[in-house]
């Protein structure tokens, strides 16, 4: 049944394509956190979306980011795939909503932001995606249009490599 279920959140993945434009991808400040020395990280800022938490027939969450009035920013750490390995592919992301008029915050209480963690492999029963409930999350304007993010968080559903993401972003274009 979980083979089934895993198989099902793989081929909507590949095969649901949600048509999300990147505003801008950050190539211009490089990716300032830890990243494991294993794989790849990237960060991007999505100006004017919002992320919507749906759920599918099974009752797992999934996000679907459309167009919308917010910023979402989104990180992701690839693992460098082994080679002669079957279902060796390792993701982890995070998406991070944030309201345009309050993007400068400081809390404790994520249950009041809108944060997802994805943990995407072929790992038996501790794969998807889950809400992060517990953490410290700190954005601060820096100059300009330039900002800072600092989020440690921990997820007690599966596993996970990265528990910390800092980040200097910029929204203008």
């Amino acid at each position: 049944m979980r083979f089934f279920i895993l198989l099902f959140s793989v081929i909507t993945l590949v095969s649901c394509k949600v048509k999300n434009e990147v505003i801008r991808f950050q190539d211009e400040l490089e990716f300032g956190g830890y990243c494991p020395d294993d794989g790849t990280c990237t960060f991007s800022v999505l100006s004017q979306k919002v992320l919507k938490v749906k759920k599918d027939n099974l009752g797992a969450i999934y996000p679907a980011i459309a167009e919308g009035n917010k910023i979402v920013l989104k990180f992701e750490y690839s693992r460098n795939e082994k080679p002669n390995v079957a279902d060796a592919s390792y993701k982890e992301q995070v998406f991070i909503e944030l309201s345009v008029d309050q993007l400068e915050i400081e809390t404790e209480v994520l249950k009041q932001v809108n944060i997802l963690f994805a943990r995407l492999c072929y790992c038996k029963g501790q794969t998807g995606y889950y809400r992060v409930r517990t953490g410290k999350l700190a954005i601060k304007k820096l100059l300009g249009e330039t900002y800072n993010i600092s989020l440690k968080f921990e997820v007690t559903e599966v596993p996970q490599v990265v528990t910390q993401i800092e980040q200097i972003f910029s929204l203008s274009s």
